[in-house]
């Protein structure tokens, strides 16, 4: 045998390396974000090695939510629903392959429509039918309705279609019952398609969002994909409050350095009491970096005074005056940024 050019041969390994390190540095980059905390994940520009590295985030994360119970769920639903798929699936394949009786043909046509049919379609009248008979929240909502697919039903037919009758014949000669027939003989012959239709089964229902989601609100029945979704989502939330705070305090640092230089000192301008006086409403103190507690709806501040969702806007008074009216800040996200960019506009004047 001819064997390839060195050369050759040296740059398929180099292409190859190449491609297995495209594909590698994605989950080596995920590995590595996990190990660092929230300002190690939010840093920019982003650092690859964690510095340190946090070993007990996996601790925290596996903590913050009952996920072995998560698993079993996950697992039951979806060996459950395998099962059921092969069963009738077998069963239909062959009622479709090996038996003859009228509209056959038809039935199996109204079964190939169904692939056509997505789940978010019928996912309405089917959870008005559990709510009725009262099977929300438990097991069979989850299985019930994937007991059956046309996929399997028709991928098994196919299967049992290219095993010859007489085989069949045969098997009824020696005396073997339906069940018999298909279970015992046919699907050992067909069990390559069984195994393909089974990892397909498996990878989509083991990652199913859409449907536990519909049918769950307890933690009893509520599958994988469900809590890490909702751990996803608290981690997210503390990213962006992360990042809103750090907006913040540059927001601060730009406020208190106009025209260049240090940043002059003034009670006024201070980044973690940023104290703006209001005639005829007290003080209230607005912080400029991090995130404040918000004042809770007809929560009374220092001076006695009452701030609701009624509270007015800022209202800037003539310049030079050193003094803005404002109220309370009840919604921080917007009313803060406000503030800081009334304090840099107002800062040469002082």
């Amino acid at each position: 045998m001819r064997r390839a050019h060195p050369l050759l041969r040296a740059l398929t390994m180099g292409i190859l390396a190449l491609v297995a390190l495209v594909e590698g540095v994605p989950y080596l980059w995920m590995v590595s974000t996990s190990l660092k905390d929230l300002a190690g994940v939010t840093q920019f520009p982003p650092t690859f090695w964690p510095s340190p590295a946090h070993w007990d985030n996996y601790a925290k994360a596996w903590a913050s939510g009952p996920f072995l119970r998560y698993a079993l769920n996950n697992a039951v639903q979806t060996v459950a629903i395998l099962v059921l798929q092969l069963f009738f699936g077998c069963l239909a394949g062959f009622a479709f392959s090996k038996l003859r009786f009228p509209g056959r043909d038809a039935c199996f046509l109204v079964v190939i429509a169904c692939l056509i049919v997505p789940p978010q379609v019928r996912f309405v009248p089917l959870y008005m039918l559990f709510s009725k008979v009262g099977l929300l929240n438990t097991y069979a909502s989850l299985v019930l309705p994937y007991a059956v697919s046309a996929l399997g039903t028709f991928l098994i037919r196919e299967a049992f279609m290219q095993i010859s009758d007489d085989i069949v014949d045969a098997a009824r000669v020696d005396g073997a019952g339906t069940f018999t027939l298909i279970f015992r003989i046919l699907a050992p012959i067909a069990r390559p398609t069984l195994v393909a239709f089974s990892l397909f089964s498996v990878v989509y229902h083991w990652n199913d969002f859409f449907w536990p989601l519909v049918m769950t609100t307890t933690d009893a029945v509520r599958t994988l994909p469900i809590g890490v979704a909702m751990l996803r989502e608290e981690g997210t939330a503390r990213a962006l409050a992360h990042h809103h705070g750090r907006q913040h305090v540059r927001g601060g640092a730009g406020a208190g350095g106009v025209h260049g230089g240090a940043a002059p000192h003034h009670p006024r301008l201070h980044l973690h009491d940023a104290e703006v006086k209001s005639p005829g409403r007290g003080r209230a103190e607005d912080e400029v970096e991090g995130q404040p507690e918000e004042l809770a709806e007809g929560e009374k501040d220092d001076g006695g005074h009452d701030h609701g969702d009624d509270a007015s806007p800022l209202e800037s008074v003539p310049r030079g005056s050193g003094q803005v009216r404002t109220s309370t800040v009840t919604r921080p996200a917007a009313k803060r940024v406000s503030a800081a960019m009334r304090l840099k506009s107002i800062a040469p004047n002082q």
